[in-house]
């Protein structure tokens, strides 16, 4: 879903124990929240060189934080969530597990394609919504916004022999598939604010569900089933 204003991003947080903002390059995720517990990327080694992460180490001192009671709300937030090594990500998925009462997680990103599906599928996902975003070209690999293109102007005929085409690597297909279905999110985004013409926002809605179960289940069922 889209957002106007990164003023309400707390109010749309606190509806939810777990969310993903995606939001331009030029914010400053350090002024979101200031309030809350924040997790920043770290340098590779202590020489400060090598490329920045978040570490599991980081994840793990968010334990103590989740399981003391809250009484009131409270924000947790993973800037540049992209940035969580492989370690991070499944030690992050453990917790999500065990929700807790009071206590809001939140993962801000630039680029939402690159936090990947296991935990995009259990998070609310939220982009602000900027006159840059809706008229520039989205930035996605011609290929991909090639499919994303041909899966949405498919007919109900069209549709079996595209999802087998998309799918016919069973090493790649989910992967392959969640990206096509990222991008044609982002077209039906940019159609739909540019025209305001409801049959993008319908499309978009079924576009969102099939993001949420792509994880699981029969990829080709899905495709079909998403577009009929």
């Amino acid at each position: 879903m889209w957002f106007d204003n990164i003023e309400n991003l707390p109010t749309i947080a606190a509806h939810t124990g777990f969310s993903i903002f995606e939001l331009p390059k030029n914010i400053d995720f350090s002024q979101i929240l200031p309030n809350a517990y924040h997790v920043r990327k770290t340098k590779k080694n202590e020489q400060g060189s090598g490329a920045a992460f978040i570490s599991i180490d980081q994840i793990r001192d968010i334990f103590p934080i989740i399981d003391a009671k809250q009484s009131q709300a409270f924000y947790i937030v993973i800037e540049e969530a992209e940035l969580m090594n492989e370690q991070a990500i499944n030690c992050f998925l453990k917790h999500l597990e065990e929700p807790h009462e009071n206590i809001h997680q939140i993962l801000l990103t630039n680029d939402l394609n690159r936090i990947i599906p296991t935990v995009r599928s259990r998070a609310q996902i939220y982009r602000l919504k900027t006159k840059t975003q809706i008229s520039d070209a989205p930035e996605i690999d011609p290929k991909i916004l090639a499919l994303a293109k041909e899966y949405l102007s498919c007919t109900p005929q069209q549709l079996p022999s595209f999802a087998k085409k998309l799918t016919k690597d069973p090493k790649t297909a989910r992967d392959k598939t969640t990206q096509v279905v990222d991008a044609a999110i982002t077209l039906m985004y940019k159609s739909y604010f540019a025209t305001g013409n409801q049959k993008f926002l319908d499309k978009l809605e079924r576009l969102l569900q099939l993001q949420q179960t792509i994880t699981n289940g029969n990829l080709k069922l899905q495709l079909v089933a998403c577009m009929l």
